[in-house]
């Protein structure tokens, strides 16, 4: 071949080495020079593995957590995979207007179930005709079992949104909306208000002060009591003349009570008698179905999952997985189960992970980047399940959490996984570069400071330098 004819070829497409790259190592240095640092930069179509840093290592994954499990459902489930809230009941006891015998209602885990969705459902006792139930209304919680958090879970975290329980039940995300208005001036109490019909106490004891001292001296601490859900705030609260009030989400500590007020209310509301109780118990005694609630289907909770981070929704997923094939709807089998299943449909060697949870949430999790790389390679080369899997991710644009870590000159569309919590900043995903290159790319940042500025520095230089390969 011409030199002239090479020379042209090679400015048409560029070659990228292992030489061109150690400008990665400057940019640790001089941005996360104290982080533990794992990286991995592979072409998704020649597999070429073209950086690597502390590949072997073991990382706090955070949410990347979500894409393994987001992986396990695609290849487990089906497509059309959707959570079934059921009105169940032996319809040779119902007689007339009388129901001669129990109605359960079955709970299945559906992260998505609203409380307008449940009380839809239950009008269908009414569309039935009942006016009397000669019998109790069984509350069935047993699809999953406990414990509601992983191992290794922060406990805090149990008490606010990005941890409420991992129920059966699970209705308006488990979660409790709370306004916060702070004082006016520094020493006045702080006032906190419900947004939402749930009959929840609250109570509490909050003080207006500096934003320095919130930051270093007091903060804001709140107790749940599975009682009667009642919710207690203590401690202080940041003043803010600008912007005095705030909205807060805590978590719905007892489920099953909320349930049980809404039946109550539902019964009281429709004038419909009930001489027996509602109670917590498996429905044995109720073989028909009255009505049923479907959620969304599997492509829509895996992007609630990937794309809005939501830990409720990873975890209700990976719970699904353990009772599939375990018959257990916990944790700890579901974690198991993802494992089991990326290792017999993608061969990953999944010796080099642990899992505790489906969502991140767990500091007992670890992946190596090695390992990440390789499931986002499996997913890539999938022929069938590649374009399913992008659609968990976030996309990049204005809209989506990610957006502000891209440099200008990183054109869309990349999809990736954002993972963070104190100390990690960890994003994964694909990258077109500006020569038409599909990068893997795979960057863990651990054990960094509170200030977690210049990681995501360091994150926007490394896309800018992977763009340009």
């Amino acid at each position: 071949m011409k030199p002239r004819i090479l020379a042209s070829l090679l400015l048409i497409f560029p070659l990228t080495t292992l030489a061109q790259l150690p400008q990665i190592d400057e940019l640790m240095a001089n941005h996360v020079p104290t982080a533990a640092v794992g990286l991995w930069v592979q072409d998704a179509e020649s597999k070429e593995v073209l950086y690597t840093h502390n590949p072997s290592q073991g990382f706090t994954p955070a949410s990347i957590t979500k894409s393994f499990t987001a992986a396990a459902t695609l290849l487990d489930l089906a497509p059309d995979y959707a959570y079934q809230t059921t009105l169940a009941y032996d319809k040779t006891q119902h007689q007339g207007t009388r129901l001669n015998g129990d109605l359960a209602v079955i709970f299945t885990g559906d992260p998505s179930l609203t409380t307008q969705d449940f009380n839809h459902l239950l009008l269908n006792i009414k569309t039935l005709g009942v006016a009397q139930i000669d019998g109790d209304i069984l509350i069935d919680n047993s699809y999953f079992s406990k414990p509601y958090t992983a191992r290794g879970t922060v406990a805090e975290d149990a008490h606010w949104y990005f941890g409420t329980p991992v129920t059966s039940i699970i209705l308006d995300e488990n979660q409790i909306p709370v306004t916060v208005k702070s004082g006016a001036r520094l020493g006045q109490r702080v006032t906190f208000s419900l947004n939402t019909p749930i009959n929840a106490p609250l109570t509490a004891n909050v003080t207006t002060v500096s934003e320095e001292e919130s930051k270093t001296l007091c903060q804001l601490n709140v107790v749940l009591n599975p009682k009667d859900n009642g919710i207690a705030f203590y401690g202080c609260w940041p003043i803010n003349t600008k912007q005095p009030t705030t909205q807060l989400k805590v978590a719905l500590a007892n489920p099953e009570l909320r349930v049980e007020q809404l039946i109550n209310d539902f019964l009281q509301q429709e004038g419909i008698v009930l001489t027996g109780k509602i109670r917590i118990a498996p429905s044995q005694q109720t073989p028909d179905t009255l009505a049923q609630h479907t959620s969304a289907p599997l492509p829509t909770l895996n992007a609630m999952s990937m794309q809005r981070s939501n830990n409720l929704y990873a975890n209700s997923l990976a719970k699904v997985l353990g009772k599939n094939n375990y018959q257990r709807g916990t944790l700890q089998a579901g974690s198991y189960a993802i494992v089991e299943i990326l290792k017999n449909n993608l061969n990953l060697p999944v010796q080099k992970m642990r899992l505790f949870d489906g969502s991140g949430e767990s500091t007992y999790n670890q992946i190596t980047p090695e390992i990440t790389a390789q499931l986002l390679q499996a997913m890539y080369d999938h022929e069938n399940l590649r374009q399913p899997f992008f659609d968990t991710m976030e996309v990049s644009g204005p809209q989506h959490s990610f957006y502000s870590r891209l440099p200008k000159s990183v054109v869309p569309p990349v999809y990736m996984k954002t993972g963070s919590m104190t100390g990690v900043s960890n994003i994964t995903g694909y990258l077109k570069t500006q020569h038409g290159r599909t990068l893997i790319f795979v960057c863990l940042l651990n054990q960094l400071p509170l200030d977690r500025s210049q990681a995501h520095l360091f994150e926007q230089k490394l896309l800018e330098q992977l763009n340009g390969m």
